[in-house]
């Protein structure tokens, strides 16, 4: 290792670049040093603060000296300006942002866990929509052992089902809706299909919920809102009228959505409570947090809690509440909600649906701000680098969506499909966590933007300084 990477290890890098920085913004934009000069003016700052010894030279040699005889040494020995721009970022162990990764197939072996964990992740989450028995119970273990062999801490996040809401089996798997046309929207009788004709649910306590609180207007969301139908009329009380607004090719088993309803039922449904009971009663102490589905109101927070006030569970060990806001209800309920709970989940997937992609932006802006306010976790989730699946790159939209959820505060970013199910699950990771910290490491320079005592070109430099341009 040369003097000047031991040098920038040894800083405190983070304050002495800010106020050198600080500095040289502060110079006419005619006497501002190019990208190798700023590297070379922070390299003086940075030897004259850390006072680093060096054996090559006398102990009473100037600091202008020692600079001197570095920035004279022979090119191989004498870092390159890309090479000082990279040692003066701080490294990745002090980031701030997590990333959160979801495990499945192709992610549950214990070398790809090791792989995850040397990437960078900081909480793994266990999606109980696919849990098997037996499954999870392994994979606990397993990413202990993985952490601990990498001297890391990650966190567990356990992510509950909650209700689901979709259609029943289609006759021959596909039919047509068309536009403008009237259809019904029931409850399935016995073992009834859905046709071009009838939709029909399977009788749960969910949706039995939704089907028979409809009102006419309320408007029906289906396949993630690729079609629409509207209430017209009710027929039973387990049938309504509808009219195709929107039309499409809908298959078995495709999600439904009700955007206006506050839906009578609770978050918990017989599975999560069984799912809840089994992974607390075994792990309650490796696990750091538990995610709630379809959370409307504070009392669905309070059932969790009573689900934990039965096991017993001494309140040092009970996992922090995460609700996943899915529905434009929880929006108006988020502060009594958040009052139980370490933190959220902007589930942007449900959520857009619900209420919208075009306004999923502010919302997802407006809970980042309402979590800082509070101090509250706030994770950023679904689709942040979903190309990553089956690409080793994400696209330039993603990159952004990705920095800029950092840039408003959020405390981390979530991988679903791309860590779960992806061709490269650290490498999407990898790539998550250098998004994050070249966010975190740059952000306070756009401050100097438009400062009437600074221009941007320095900051330009310093952008492309090591760039492919």
């Amino acid at each position: 290792m040369t003097d000047m990477e031991k040098l920038v290890e040894q800083s405190n890098i983070r304050s002495i670049l800010k106020d050198s920085l600080a500095d040289l913004l502060k110079l006419p934009s005619d006497t501002r040093p190019s990208a190798d000069g700023l590297v070379q003016a922070l390299a003086t700052s940075l030897l004259a603060k850390a006072n680093i010894s060096s054996s090559s030279t006398s102990a009473d040699s100037s600091v202008d000296a020692r600079v001197r005889e570095l920035m004279a040494a022979p090119p191989a020995p004498r870092p390159s300006a890309k090479k000082i721009t990279q040692l003066l970022k701080t490294p990745e162990v002090t980031r701030r942002t997590d990333v959160v990764a979801t495990l499945g197939p192709a992610s549950f072996s214990r070398a790809v866990l090791d792989k995850l964990i040397d990437a960078g992740v900081n909480v793994l989450r266990l999606n109980c929509s696919h849990r098997r028995d037996g499954q999870f119970e392994a994979l606990i273990p397993a990413i202990r052992a993985s952490a601990k062999a990498a001297g890391r801490k990650v966190r567990i996040l356990l992510d509950l089902q909650g209700p689901k809401f979709r259609v029943s089996e289609v006759e021959g798997g596909c039919v047509e809706l068309v536009e403008g046309s009237t259809i019904e929207f029931a409850l399935q009788d016995g073992d009834e299909k859905t046709t071009a004709k009838r939709i029909v649910l399977f009788r749960t306590i969910e949706q039995t919920a939704m089907v028979t609180h409809l009102e006419a207007g309320h408007t029906l969301l289906i396949n993630d809102g690729y079609m629409r139908i509207k209430v017209t009329e009710r027929v039973s009380k387990t049938c309504v009228k509808c009219k195709v607004v929107i039309g499409g090719k809908l298959k078995s088993r495709k999600g439904v959505n009700a955007p206006e309803m506050h839906i009578k039922c609770a978050a918990l449904t017989k599975k999560d409570r069984a799912d809840a009971v089994s992974m607390l009663t075994g792990f309650v102490k490796e696990i750091d947090y538990v995610a709630l589905s379809f959370v409307q109101c504070k009392q669905d927070i309070q059932d969790f809690i009573d689900v934990m006030d039965k096991l017993n569970i001494a309140a040092a060990d009970r996992p922090g509440i995460i609700p996943k806001i899915e529905k434009p209800v929880s929006l108006r309920n988020i502060r009594g909600i958040l009052s139980l709970c370490a933190g959220l989940m902007v589930a942007r997937g449900d959520l857009g649906v619900e209420l919208g992609l075009h306004k999923l932006p502010f919302a997802q802006k407006m809970l980042i701000r309402i979590c800082n306010s509070q101090k509250k976790y706030c994770i950023v989730a679904t689709q942040m680098l979903e190309s990553m699946a089956s690409e080793s790159v994400p696209t330039r939209a993603e990159v952004s969506d990705v920095a800029n959820a950092i840039m408003d505060g959020a405390q981390a970013v979530m991988l679903s499909a791309e860590s779960a199910v992806g061709k490269n699950p650290a490498g999407t990771v990898r790539y998550m966590a250098k998004i994050a910290l070249e966010i975190e490491q740059t952000q306070s320079l756009l401050d100097c933007v438009g400062n009437a005592t600074c221009g941007q070109d320095l900051l330009t430099d310093l952008l492309c300084a090591g760039s492919r341009v």
